[in-house]
């Protein structure tokens, strides 16, 4: 059972993702419910006896792989999120302070 082509070419959907949305939807393709690593998995009991501790072996750790990096590209497109989409100028004036404020009693006197 050869799962190295698999995992690239999962590891490759999920840099390719430009987005959140697309990171899960690649997520769930691969290593979801319905994903094509957890179908490998349903087919462990077809191997024989003997192979089956070894493929299991490389399909957890091929998914324990695939976890770290959709963690780490998660990690890069919410910090790609969060930075503003625009540069913020510093160097331009401030809102102007407002200095004191009316006092009760004029407010109270130009009530009418």
């Amino acid at each position: 059972m050869d799962i190295e082509p698999l995992k690239q070419a999962a590891l490759a959907e999920f840099k390719a993702a430009s987005d959140l949305a697309a990171l899960d939807q690649a997520k769930g393709a691969w290593i979801g419910p319905h994903g094509k690593f957890t179908a490998l998995m349903k087919q462990l009991g077809a191997l024989p006896k003997e192979e089956r501790p070894a493929a299991g072996k490389l399909i957890n750790q091929a998914k324990g792989e695939l976890d770290a990096a959709i963690s780490e590209r998660r990690a890069e497109l919410e910090l790609k999120a969060a930075l503003p989409k625009e540069a913020t100028d510093f160097t331009l004036p401030g809102l102007p302070w407002l200095t004191g404020r009316k006092s009760r009693t004029s407010i109270t006197a130009s009530t009418p």
